[in-house]
């Protein structure tokens, strides 16, 4: 039920994926118990459904629950764990808690490089998260220094022309052209303050 439900999401058939999941999770509480980690991941996905439509309570309330039950069933260095806090800081980070959604990219960075190595695409995508969020907080050097990271890695696992690479050269470049601008505007306004 679960992959019926993630091919309506994929379809855009948010409110059809929202009851299967639903029925699915209810399903698998009753048969596998409410902590199982089975159960999480369909909470995670589930609340996946409800920050598509924007509903970013009730996806930080499943995520945050979901995350709660991956930890007790699978430890806090688990790969899942890493997954739900990368989407729980995506909630975050869209409803504007840029601290927290810091935190929890960092934290689920930290997992994924020491489970599958730092030259992993998923270690990518996350390095690329935490540029978003360092742009956000006004630390473009470390954004700019982790856009790099992600795009050594995505290039080399993907090739260059691979949508991820092109992704992540796009954001790396949209903030080359961003510092470019602000230099030159600073540039500009000491200019002119040297004429008065």
């Amino acid at each position: 039920m679960n992959n019926l439900a993630a091919v309506y999401e994929a379809l855009g058939h948010h409110q059809k994926a929202l009851e299967l999941y639903e029925r699915s999770l209810h399903i698998l509480r009753n048969a596998l118990g409410p902590e199982h980690p089975s159960v999480a991941t369909t909470m995670n996905n589930l609340a996946a459904v409800y920050e598509a439509l924007g509903h970013y309570q009730k996806a930080l309330e499943l995520y945050e629950h979901s995350l709660h039950i991956s930890r007790n069933a699978l430890g806090p260095e688990h790969l899942s764990v890493a997954t739900t806090m990368n989407n729980l800081a995506a909630v975050y980070e869209a409803s504007g808690h840029y601290q927290k959604a810091l935190e929890l990219y960092e934290h689920a960075h930290h997992i994924v490089s020491r489970s599958l190595g730092y030259a992993h695409p998923d270690v990518a995508r996350i390095l690329n998260n935490l540029a978003g969020i360092y742009i956000k907080i006004g630390r473009t050097d470390e954004a700019r220094t982790n856009y790099q990271k992600a795009l050594t890695i995505m290039e080399t696992v993907f090739g260059k022309k691979n949508k991820y690479s092109k992704i992540v050269r796009e954001s790396l470049s949209d903030l080359e052209h961003k510092s470019n601008r602000q230099a030159e505007q600073g540039a500009s306004a000491d200019a002119k303050k040297m004429r008065r």
